[in-house]
C-alpha cells in the first residue's frame, strides 16, 4: 500500500510539472502573439462595379397605347420588366457616376432579347458614361469591361412595338458585338470606321440622345482577344470572344465568351468555357498574382444541385472548369443569369480558391448595383486579401419619360396592382423591388 502511493506520488508531481509548462509556454506564446501585427498593412484597393441582366429596351419600341399585341407579349415574358428597362438602366449609370468605382463590369444579357437597336443603345450610353467618368480627378483610368449572355447573341425573339404591331427587327452576331461594344473590352473605332460600320440612322440616332457616342480603351490598358488571328472571317464562333484586358494599374480582367447562342441554333440557354478558351487563356497568361473574371453563367454552384435543377444556369462541367479557372489564378469572377444575388466559392483540386459573385437583373426584383473592393496588403511577411462587398438597390425611380409618352398610365399601373408602389403625379416607383 505504501509503495503504490509513493508512485502515486510521483506521478502526481510529474503531471503538476506538465501543466506548468503548459501554461508557461501558453503565456510565452501569447505574448509572441501580442507583438505581431494585429492588422494588415493595406497597400492598395481595387472598387468593381458590377451591372448584370440590365434586358435594355428602347421605351420608345413599345406601344404606348399598350395595346394587344404588346400586352400580350409583355405578359408572357413576365420576368422581365419593358416599360420601364431603359429607365432603370439609365438610373444606374447616373448612381455608379456618382460612385466613380475603378471597374465597371457588365456580365451579359445586356439587351431584352438581344435586339440590335437595344445593344447599341446600351454601348453608346456606357460609352458615355466612360467619358464623364474620366474627366473626374485622377479617373482616367476608368474602364467599362462587358461579356455577352444568352438572350444577347443570335436571338430570333427580336421584335419591336412602337406602330402597335409586333415588328421583327435585327438582332446581333458575336462579330457585331466586338463593333457595336467598341472600347468597351473590345477595339477602339475611329468615328470614320463607326461610320461606316453603322446605318445612318443608327450613327445619328433618332434624336441627339441616341446619337453615336464614342470612347476610347484606357491608356496603358492592354487587350488580347481570342479571335485576333480570325478577323477576316464573317463571323466567330463559341468562345471566340473572349478576351484578356491588361490594365494601366497591373490589373486582368478576363471577359469570358461562354455563352452557346450561335448563328445555325440561335438562342441557347447554356453555357459553356470551350476547350479552345481555356488553351487561348494558359498561352496568354498576364497576371502575376490573380486575376478578375466576367462571365454571364455561374462558374459555381450557388445553390445545392444547381447542375441538376437548374439547367443551362451554371457552365457545362462545371467542377472541371471551375478547377482550371481558379488554378489558372482567376481568384473572382463575375456572374448573373440568375437574378439573385449571391456569392459563391470553390476550391480546386491544387487548393486554389475561386469567388463567384452573381448579382441580381438590374430590372427585376432587388435591382441593386453591386461593388466589389479588393484590398491588397501584408500581414507580417504575408500578402493578404480582402474583398468587401456593397448592395446598391434601386428603391425609387423616374419614370417622367415613361408616362410624359404616354406609355405609364393610371390604367397601365391598376393593371398590374401597384398603385402603392407609384406616386404618379410625382411621377416616380416609390419602391421599385416591392
Amino acid at each position: 500500500m505504501v509503495r503504490i502511493f509513493s508512485r502515486n506520488r510521483v506521478l502526481l508531481c510529474i503531471l503538476v510539472l506538465l501543466l506548468a509548462f503548459c501554461v508557461t509556454a501558453g503565456i510565452l506564446t501569447v505574448g509572441e502573439k501580442a507583438n505581431a501585427a494585429v492588422d494588415p498593412v493595406w497597400t492598395d484597393e481595387t472598387v468593381v462595379a458590377h451591372l448584370t441582366d440590365t434586358h435594355y429596351y428602347p421605351l420608345r419600341f413599345c406601344d404606348s397605347n399598350y395595346g394587344e399585341e404588346f400586352s400580350q407579349y409583355v405578359q408572357k415574358t413576365f420576368t422581365k420588366m419593358w416599360l420601364e428597362a431603359e429607365l432603370a438602366f439609365r438610373n444606374s449609370l447616373e448612381r455608379i457616376k456618382l460612385q466613380k468605382p475603378d471597374y465597371l463590369v457588365v456580365s451579359g444579357d445586356i439587351a431584352q432579347d438581344g435586339e440590335r437597336q437595344s445593344h447599341i443603345d446600351v454601348a453608346n450610353a456606357l460609352r458615355a458614361m466612360q467619358n464623364e467618368i474620366r474627366e473626374e480627378p485622377g479617373m482616367a483610368h476608368f474602364q467599362v469591361f462587358v461579356a455577352m449572355g444568352n438572350h444577347d447573341l443570335y436571338n430570333e425573339e427580336v421584335f419591336i412595338f412602337s406602330d402597335g404591331t409586333k415588328q421583327y427587327t435585327q438582332n446581333v452576331s458575336r462579330k457585331d458585338v466586338t463593333k457595336i461594344y467598341s472600347s468597351l473590352g473590345y477595339p477602339d473605332l475611329t468615328d470614320a470606321e463607326a461610320e461606316a460600320y453603322y446605318s445612318a440612322a443608327e450613327y445619328a440616332g433618332d434624336t441627339e440622345k441616341y446619337k453615336f457616342i464614342n470612347s476610347t480603351t484606357a491608356t496603358g490598358t492592354e487587350i488580347t482577344y481570342q479571335y485576333e488571328s480570325k478577323e477576316a472571317d464573317n463571323d466567330y464562333l463559341e468562345g471566340e470572344i473572349t478576351y484578356i484586358a491588361e490594365t494601366a494599374t497591373a490589373e486582368v480582367v478576363i471577359g469570358l465568351d461562354v455563352v452557346q447562342s450561335n448563328a445555325s441554333e440561335g438562342h441557347v440557354l447554356g453555357g459553356t468555357l470551350t476547350q479552345a478558351t481555356q488553351e487561348f487563356l494558359a498561352a496568354n497568361q498576364k497576371h502575376d498574382d490573380y486575376a478578375i473574371g466576367i462571365a454571364h453563367h455561374s462558374i459555381v454552384p450557388h445553390t445545392t444541385m444547381e447542375k441538376e435543377i437548374m439547367t443551362g444556369f451554371i457552365i457545362t462541367d462545371w467542377i472541371n472548369c471551375a478547377d482550371f479557372l481558379a488554378d489558372y489564378g482567376m481568384r473572382y469572377v463575375f456572374t448573373g443569369h440568375v437574378h439573385a444575388n449571391d456569392i459563391a466559392h470553390h476550391i480546386s483540386f491544387n487548393n486554389n480558391q475561386i469567388t463567384d459573385f452573381e448579382s441580381s437583373s438590374n430590372l427585376s426584383a432587388d435591382s441593386n448595383v453591386r461593388y466589389v473592393t479588393i484590398k491588397n496588403g501584408t500581414l507580417d511577411d504575408i500578402k493578404v486579401q480582402n474583398a468587401k462587398i456593397k448592395n446598391d438597390y434601386l428603391t425609387e425611380l423616374d419614370i417622367s419619360d415613361a408616362i410624359d409618352g404616354g406609355y405609364i398610365t393610371p390604367a397601365y399601373i391598376q393593371s398590374n396592382g401597384t398603385q402603392e408602389f407609384v406616386d404618379y403625379p410625382a411621377k416616380r416607383i416609390t419602391d421599385y423591388s416591392a
